[in-house]
């Protein structure tokens, strides 16, 4: 029996989504995305959940987008591909949930921006964090805003084209983690960060989420939107294509 690409552990008042394809890197693909979609459709049934911690199996987080089965595409199927994730994890986000991103390993590219979805991100020290090099041959397709809601859009244009991947101590410096911690350390800062934000109320989270959300202005499918254009102009490029087929060789 082949394992879910996306596993879910209730244990009330926590669940768990775990990334789980560790032979891929938890990269992200079709079958990752109809898991997530399952785990999130079981977890709005639920009224005993208090918080949702999002993890990786294996080495790592996640290192991304699946590049060999988004490199098939056209740019506008590229657009539309892409567009469905922001859209799904949207629909995660807006859930009454405070929700934790535990990060080891590494969380790159896609993986990356999934955190950014997440009230509270924590990480392993030494744990690889933002977008890979070869990201800067294409613009994110999504996320964009909710980085720059964290960071300020110049510093966000500074890390996508000067430093685009950071260490868990550095990006706990830009505020993009909250807490950093041992390995061996790891899994009792989780444990009491879960049980804190366990205990906020549904409605308090809502409206909290609402109201800075408010601030930004334009909403994040609108920016998403135009991100995943700009995705599409500039990841048809041939040299986009070359960067591509180097890393799927290197993986190899």
């Amino acid at each position: 029996m082949t394992a879910p690409a996306i596993e879910l552990e209730i244990a009330p008042p926590r669940a768990t989504l775990w990334f789980n394809r560790p032979e891929a890197a938890n990269a992200l693909d079709r079958a990752m995305f109809s898991a997530l979609a399952a785990a999130i459709e079981a977890i709005e049934a639920r009224a005993d959940v208090g918080v949702i911690v999002l993890r990786g199996r294996g080495r790592g987080f996640c290192a991304g987008a699946n590049l060999d089965e988004l490199g098939q595409l056209e740019p506008r199927s590229a657009i539309e591909a892409t567009l469905a994730w922001p859209q799904l994890l949207d629909r995660l986000a807006a859930l009454p949930i405070p929700l934790v991103a535990a990060l080891h390993g590494y969380a790159l590219g896609g993986g990356f921006l999934i955190s950014l979805y997440c009230d509270v991100r924590l990480a392993v020290a030494g744990t690889r964090i933002g977008f890979p090099a070869a990201s800067q041959f294409w613009l994110p397709p999504w996320g964009l805003s909710r980085l720059a809601a964290w960071i300020g859009p110049a510093r966000t244009q500074q890390m996508l084209l000067f430093t685009p991947e950071l260490d868990a101590a550095a990006a706990r410096m830009l505020g993009l983690v909250e807490d950093v911690a041992p390995a061996d350390q790891f899994e009792a800062l989780v444990d009491e960060a879960a049980s804190r934000l366990a205990a906020c109320r549904r409605d308090v989270v809502l409206e909290a989420r609402r109201f800075f959300a408010a601030l930004a202005g334009r909403s994040h499918a609108e920016w998403d939107q135009l991100s995943a254009e700009g995705f599409a102009r500039t990841f048809a490029s041939p040299a986009a294509q070359q960067a591509i087929r180097a890393i799927l060789e290197q993986s190899k």
